[in-house]
């Protein structure tokens, strides 16, 4: 089994980008990501760290993470793993949360990092695969996006928006990353 890569923007849905990926001996150090990542496991088993709990996202399992939660991977079993991913920006669940509940600005929360259900993995992998390796026109790539995301959403989100815990130390986290970005070339 061979690793490889494969990167995608969706042009016509901004604030959406894609992965498919496999690994043999890759670990992920301690990370996060700004906006959400939901992924579907194709074959393998993906060990990570998150929110103080040690999971394994099996061949047709979801994986996500929230925002700014800090997590690991790596391969469970060193048989290495594939996976589809999504990256969304918080403000493209913003608008499915606004859609549902018709207030601005809540963010989607969501406790487990692995989610067993069958049918919406399958989905989640046909609307990849189609995307990634398919021509489809942009109104169904919206349409069909939209649509996955508000019935995951609808599905598994809790009751209450994205948590504040870290509320305390945003401020200082958003002068840290401007000034990354004002600095980065250096």
């Amino acid at each position: 089994m061979n690793s490889f890569l494969r990167l995608k923007n969706i042009s016509c849905y901004p604030g959406i980008r894609m992965m498919h990926a496999r690994y043999v001996k890759h670990k992920f150090t301690k990370h996060c990501h700004e906006g959400y990542a939901f992924g579907v496991i194709e074959h393998g088993n993906l060990g990570f760290r998150y929110r103080g709990e040690s999971l394994c996202a099996s061949a047709g399992n979801i994986n996500l993470v929230n925002p700014d939660e800090p997590h690991d991977g790596h391969d469970f079993e060193q048989k290495g793993w594939q996976y589809r991913m999504f990256y969304l920006e918080p403000f493209v669940l913003s608008e499915i949360m606004e859609e549902l509940t018709n207030r601005e600005n809540e963010l989607p929360f969501f406790q487990d990092g692995v989610i067993v259900d069958k049918g919406l993995a399958n989905g989640l992998l046909r609307i990849h695969t189609d995307i990634l390796d398919n021509e489809l026109c942009t109104l169904e790539i919206e349409e069909r996006l939209f649509e996955f995301f508000l019935q995951f959403v609808m599905r598994y989100a809790d009751s209450k928006v994205q948590d504040k815990k870290y509320t305390k130390s945003l401020p200082a986290v958003k002068k840290a990353k401007e000034y990354l970005l004002a600095h980065c070339s250096e």
